[in-house]
C-alpha cells in the first residue's frame, strides 16, 4: 500500500504480481513505471487509487482483471501507459483496462490499450464529472469506451477500435465502440471510431445525453449502424464523417 502523501515511487525493474498489486491510499502520490512492466497472473488490479491527485504513468501493464482502477480518486492522471491482456476471469462481470468510479476531474491521456477480450472494456467511466479522455489508442474485444452518469467530459483525439475476437476468445464483442449514457454537457471531438464486428450494432451509441457537442469525428463500420441517438435534446452534431466498409 502506498500511503504517504506527496510521495514519488519509481520502478527500477520489471514487477510480477499474483492478484492485486499497488493500492494508492494517500494524496498527491506519483507512481512512475519508468518504462518497466507490471505483469500479473490474470486476476486482481495492477494499480488502484483511492487517494486524490494521483499520477499513474509510464508503465507496461499486462494480465490483470483491471489495469488501473480509480475509486473516489479525484484529479488523478493516468497517462503514457501500455495496458494489455485485461480480461474477466470466468467471464464474471464486466471489467476494464481503465475503470473510473466516483472520481471527478480525472485525466486519461496517451495510453495504448489493446488485446482485451470479451467481456472486458477499454476505458469505463461512471459517476464522475469533468473527465478528460484524450489521445488514447484503444482496441478492445468488447467496447473501447463507455461513459455513464458522467457529465461535462471532454473526449478528444482518441483512436477507438473493436473487431473480431482473437483465437480462443470467450465470446463476441458488443460492436459498440463508444457508448455515452445519462451524461450531459459533453464535448466529443476529433475521435476515430472503427467497428469491424459486423454485428449490426451501433458503433457510436448515445442515450439520454443533452446539451453536448459532437464534432469532427470519423466513424467507420462493418455493415453496422454508425451512430444511434435516443432520448437526447439540444445536442450539436456537425462536421462528422460516417463510412461503411
Amino acid at each position: 500500500e502506498l500511503d504517504l502523501d506527496n510521495a514519488v515511487y519509481t520502478f527500477s525493474q520489471d514487477i510480477n504480481a499474483n492478484g492485486d498489486c499497488f493500492l494508492i491510499s494517500a494524496k498527491n502520490v506519483t507512481l512512475d513505471g519508468d518504462g518497466y512492466s507490471l505483469e500479473g497472473n490474470g486476476s486482481g488490479y495492477a494499480v488502484k487509487s483511492i487517494g486524490e491527485s494521483s499520477v499513474i504513468e509510464n508503465m507496461d501493464i499486462e494480465s490483470f482483471e483491471w489495469g488501473v482502477y480509480l475509486n473516489y480518486s479525484n484529479r488523478t492522471k493516468v497517462r503514457n501507459n501500455t495496458i494489455s491482456d485485461i480480461e474477466a476471469i470466468l467471464n464474471i462481470g464486466i471489467k476494464a483496462a481503465v475503470y473510473v468510479r466516483y472520481s471527478d476531474e480525472v485525466e486519461i491521456e496517451r495510453n495504448d490499450i489493446s488485446s482485451n477480450e470479451w467481456p472486458t472494456n477499454g476505458i469505463s467511466i461512471q459517476y464522475s464529472e469533468r473527465a478528460l479522455v484524450s489521445e488514447n489508442n484503444v482496441s478492445s474485444g468488447y467496447s473501447p469506451l463507455l461513459i455513464s452518469s458522467s457529465p461535462y467530459a471532454v473526449i478528444e483525439r482518441n483512436l477507438l477500435y473493436t473487431g473480431p475476437q482473437e483465437s480462443g476468445g470467450a465470446g463476441v464483442g458488443s460492436g459498440v465502440v463508444m457508448k455515452i449514457s445519462e451524461s450531459n454537457y459533453m464535448r466529443i471531438d476529433s475521435n476515430t471510431l472503427t467497428n469491424d464486428e459486423n454485428l449490426g450494432s451501433s458503433a457510436f451509441s448515445i442515450y439520454w445525453m443533452n446539451y453536448s457537442n459532437i464534432t469532427n469525428n470519423n466513424v467507420s463500420v462493418e455493415k453496422s449502424i454508425a451512430m444511434m441517438i435516443a432520448f437526447g435534446n439540444n445536442n450539436r452534431i456537425s462536421d462528422n464523417g460516417f463510412y461503411s466498409h
